[in-house]
């Protein structure tokens, strides 16, 4: 291609048309986007590489550590909806939002939106040096509207993406993105300037707003945000005060699930990551060349979100208006000109508080705690054919996840900076931060072989992963089902779940060493969450595996009526591990055995129930369990007026069934036939027996229920 260089004319063409492509190209076809579920950093993309819509009323969204087909109790961290673009025409100031149903005529699909997989390193020729998930596409801009003028100009420019992620563990925090922006049109396009803008805050199922930092690395030039401390718009210099669980300590710090109410069982931190996106390998443009720079210069740029009750000094970027019309913004509404045509209003390339303490008029304040994040590049001249290619990376990083799913205050003060510190190499460095700078680099390190190679190779490889996410329709996933035993010998119930999962082929080999180096399978379980704690209860070494109907089988001993969730890894002889891609999306529990002629007393537990169930799982929380009943009988639950509350029909064969579910409709618990809450009171059950032999006996009960 053709070499860009910077030009100084009186026409200027705008700039920032990529950014607006992510809604735009969603909503023209509902389909066309695709999840990129490999790595733990999940997102939907369109055929611009963007963050698209998963859902009519959600905007571009990104889950860390994945599961976003999960409750948000389950990890939603950060969400990214793009809201519009900017441009420049002589002297205005132009702006247009992002109307999330309306298609304009000026943008098309020039290469429709494909996803390309390479699971493993097995499905492509190149193994282990093509990406294990690639999506790829292309969009044509073929018109912008001038409001002001009233006149329309043609800017025939195309916009590649590519992008991919891998599930091998020290590359699955970071999604990578290459570029190629063409000028398909015939005539010179002058002062081109590439923009992205996102709002980042977290949407963890506890999260409070205002309450986002963020620290500026210097070695890797990039802002990194992190959830912090909560502040109230009207006392920005007083954090909120929160009196349970590591509140009173670190606030709400992490958006820990027990800081709001007195003996909450959820204690997980819903947000302990770190979030960073930047770009590498920018094509210098004439003034960075004139300057000795090798590459081009990213500007940064952090305000409000949205500008509602902030001051008038405090840059924003406004959400409201048409996608089909172009909005003037007057210049004078911003203290500075937008930062990528005047380097001197670009963000200051310091931390929150170092801006607070430094009092910086524009950041460090409390109107940034809830922020939209723009960069920017550029300007460049672009002849007929000339294009620019350059690399996105989008990468996180986290607190240990067993320790965010334990909580508690030595979890949280290792993510706040009143304990933390963003120096690197620090003994209290803050963890995510810390945890995200390893992840960057490890993708520095995959784009460096792409510079040496030609391709992107991983220094390891561990084996193959043993099934896909759950409901993610990939292929086959982790099974899970309880087998139930009669009393042991010492007067105990036994149980069991049986795992299926799919073996690593007898004939695999190491796509980067050609060794044969699989040793076996770990299987892991939490009474927590998907996001853990997760805890190794057993191994399966190759040559002890029993294979039926294709899959691995083994039964795992467990408590019976305790609800767990389970994973399945494999490992190689050098102790590399795979991904856990092959989960439970809800717990199993062992199973009780029948008493299929009634002649145990029928237990409930627990009994009273008292506003909770008493398990770890803050998804169980109002499990209720009949024990001792028959392998085939009906369950009518009755207040004390005698009003049938509920029907349970009980046929899997075990000698225990919870009124309701949290495996297929979710919050099932102790509703009605109607889903409707049951209050306190006294209840009464009745069992009918319709196990062969014993048809139409029956057991009555009662149970309380204190709320």
């Amino acid at each position: 291609m053709k070499k860009c260089h910077q030009g100084y004319p009186t026409k200027v063409l705008s700039s920032l048309l990529l950014l607006v492509i992510i809604n735009l190209v969603t909503v023209q076809n509902a389909d066309a986007q695709v999840a990129i579920t490999r790595s733990k950093l999940w997102v939907h993309l369109d055929e611009a590489g963007l963050l698209a819509f998963d859902h009519p009323y959600n905007a571009g969204r990104l889950s860390y550590p994945g599961f976003f087909n999960s409750e948000p109790l389950y990890g939603w961290t950060w969400n990214t909806p793009i809201l519009g673009y900017r441009m420049v025409r002589g002297d205005n100031v132009y702006h247009q939002s992002v109307n999330n149903w309306l298609f304009p005529a000026y943008l098309t699909v020039s290469k429709e939106l494909s996803l390309e997989t390479n699971y493993n390193g097995t499905e492509n020729p190149l193994g282990a040096q093509a990406p294990e998930m690639v999506a790829s596409g292309s969009v044509l801009t073929t018109l912008v509207e001038e409001v002001v003028t009233a006149t329309t100009s043609i800017l025939n420019i195309e916009f590649k993406s590519r992008s991919m992620a891998w599930s091998y563990p020290k590359y699955d925090d970071f999604l990578i993105t290459e570029y190629t922006v063409i000028n398909q049109e015939n005539e010179t396009l002058h002062n081109f300037t590439f923009r992205f803008t996102v709002p980042l805050y977290q949407a963890g199922i506890n999260a409070y707003e205002n309450d986002v930092e963020y620290i500026y690395d210097e070695q890797r030039k990039v802002f990194v945000f992190y959830d912090d401390r909560d502040y109230s718009l009207s006392t920005p210099d007083v954090p909120q005060v929160f009196s349970f669980g590591p509140g009173p300590e670190t606030g709400d710090v992490a958006d820990p699930g027990d800081i709001a109410a007195a003996n909450a069982i959820n204690h997980q931190l819903t947000n302990p990551s770190a979030l960073g996106i930047g770009y590498v390998d920018i094509p210098p443009n004439e003034l960075d060349i004139a300057e000795g720079k090798t590459e081009g210069t990213l500007q940064h740029l952090v305000t409000r979100w949205f500008s509602s009750g902030s001051p008038s000094s405090m840059p924003y970027v406004e959400s409201a208006g048409d996608a089909r019309n172009v909005t003037i913004i007057p210049p004078d509404s911003l203290t500075a000109p937008i930062p990528y045509y005047n380097e001197e209003a670009a963000q200051a390339l310091k931390s929150y508080r170092q801006a607070k303490e430094d009092g910086d008029q524009n950041a460090g304040n409390v109107w940034e705690r809830k922020p939209e994040y723009t960069t920017s590049f550029g300007p460049y001249t672009l002849n007929p054919g000339d294009s620019l290619t350059f690399t996105r990376i989008i990468c996180a990083g986290a607190l240990d996840w067993n320790l965010a799913s334990m909580g508690g205050s030595e979890a949280t003060k290792q993510l706040d900076m009143e304990y933390a510190s963003e120096i690197e190499g620090s003994e209290n460095e803050h963890a995510a931060i810390k945890a995200f700078r390893e992840n960057w680099d490890a993708a520095l390190e995959l784009i460096e072989t792409k510079k040496q190679t030609g391709y992107y190779t991983p220094t390891a490889v561990p084996p193959p992963t043993v099934g896909f996410p759950p409901k993610t329709s990939l292929g086959e996933e982790l099974e899970a089902e309880p087998v139930f035993y009669d009393i042991d010998e010492d007067g105990y119930p036994e149980s069991a779940v049986r795992l299926k999962w799919v073996p690593v082929a007898d004939d695999y080999r190491d796509p980067i060493t050609g060794q044969e180096d699989f040793v076996g399978y770990i299987v892991y379980r939490s009474n927590v969450s998907i996001v853990g704690p997760w805890t190794a209860i057993d191994t399966v070494l190759a040559d002890e595996a029993v294979i039926a109907a294709g899959k691995v089988t083994r039964e795992i001993q467990t408590e019976p009526g305790i609800p767990y969730r389970y994973g399945v890894t494999s490992f190689d002889s050098e102790g590399l591990e795979s991904a856990m891609t092959a989960y439970t999306y809800s717990p199993t529990v062992g199973s009780f055995a029948p008493t299929d002629d009634l002649s145990k007393e029928v237990l409930v537990v627990p009994n009273p129930y008292k506003q909770v169930s008493g398990f770890s799982d803050p998804a169980e929380m109002k499990r209720i369990t009949l024990l001792n009943i028959p392998s085939v009988c009906t369950i009518r639950i009755y207040n004390l007026s005698r009003d049938l509350i509920r029907t349970i029909e009980h046929d899997d064969g075990s000698g225990s069934e919870s009124w309701g579910s949290s495996a297929e409709i979710l919050d099932d618990y102790m509703l009605t036939e109607y889903r409707k809450e049951v209050a306190p009171g006294l209840y009464y059950f009745h069992i009918t027996n319709h196990v062969s032999g014993h048809e139409g006996e029956t057991a009555i009960g009662k149970f309380v229920i204190i709320k």
